[in-house]
């Protein structure tokens, strides 16, 4: 069985993550786990290994940040500092603090181990299906990558082999520059790394996968460029996970819709996908 640890991302510590990291650990199954905290908050709540680091610490690594002084467009440099601190596993998952499973997580964990994937992720899509997602932009001092060859990914959850972090990790150092989200699957597709996407249904996916997901929909027009519709999407937020089985972003107690709330909104948006066919 392949060598997995899972990574957890968080600013913050509140009772609705705490909850979340004990039901990681508790369904974790044979698998190693930790939690990643930006800046100095109070974990003493918590029964996992726990690493603080802060964005000073992430520059000591000299890859290019598309916003200095945010992690917004750059969480990938999180998960590549502690790789390089503890680069023994086979499998890395990465799953930032408002994520949720309705579900056990081990289903969703097992289900990949035999995978011989090296990204695993969802929404994964070229140029073409969704030109006007605002982050195709991609950079380096000497290459070039077509924008019309480039891939975009959605990343609140994913997994890396080993071997494609090692790639990254020393790609990087050569200057490029972009989101996260067509940086990494852009870069490991060009250089013939096997990318599958966490619905199977879909054109990087494999049908003897479940699908993990809720799709959105599709609103690929200039008016409706972000993910909107489906239980993994860019926003707005949700109060908490819902059906087994199915991966949720962004829950977050505070500022989520509720049920009712949830099922009047993605009606709205059916509603008003329906009045551009008639």
């Amino acid at each position: 069985m392949a060598k997995e640890i899972i990574f957890l991302l968080t600013h913050r510590i509140d009772d609705v993550i705490l909850n979340n990291i004990r039901k990681i650990n508790r369904e974790k199954g044979a698998r190693d786990f930790a939690v990643l905290v930006h800046g100095e908050k109070d974990t003493s709540d918590l029964e996992v290994p726990v690493y603080h680091f802060s964005l000073d610490q992430l520059k000591v690594q000299k890859f290019k940040m598309l916003e200095e002084g945010s992690m917004f467009s750059s969480v990938h440099l999180a998960f590549l500092y502690f790789f390089k601190k503890i680069p023994d596993y086979d499998h890395y998952w990465f799953i930032e603090y408002d994520v949720e499973f309705g579900g056990k997580w081990c289903h969703l964990f097992d289900t990949f181990v035999n995978s011989h994937a090296d990204f695993i992720s969802s929404y994964i899509q070229p140029y073409n299906e969704n030109e006007y997602w605002p982050w195709w932009g991609l950079d380096h001092p000497k290459k070039k990558i077509p924008v019309s060859s480039r891939i975009r990914s959605f990343n609140p959850i994913y997994r890396v082999s080993k071997e494609a972090l090692k790639f990254l990790c020393e790609e990087l150092k050569t200057g490029w520059v972009g989101h996260h989200e067509v940086m990494l699957p852009t870069l490991l597709h060009k250089n013939d790394f096997k990318l599958l996407d966490l619905r199977g249904d879909r054109e990087f996916g494999n049908s003897e996968y479940p699908n993990f997901y809720r799709e959105n929909a599709h609103f690929p027009t200039s008016d409706d460029r972000f993910l909107k519709l489906g239980s993994l999407r860019y926003r707005p937020a949700m109060k908490k996970a819902g059906s087994k089985n199915i991966i949720y972003h962004p829950v977050k107690m505070d500022m989520g819709l509720s049920r009712f709330e949830e099922t009047v909104y993605q009606l709205s948006l059916l509603k008003k996908k329906m009045k551009r066919f008639f």
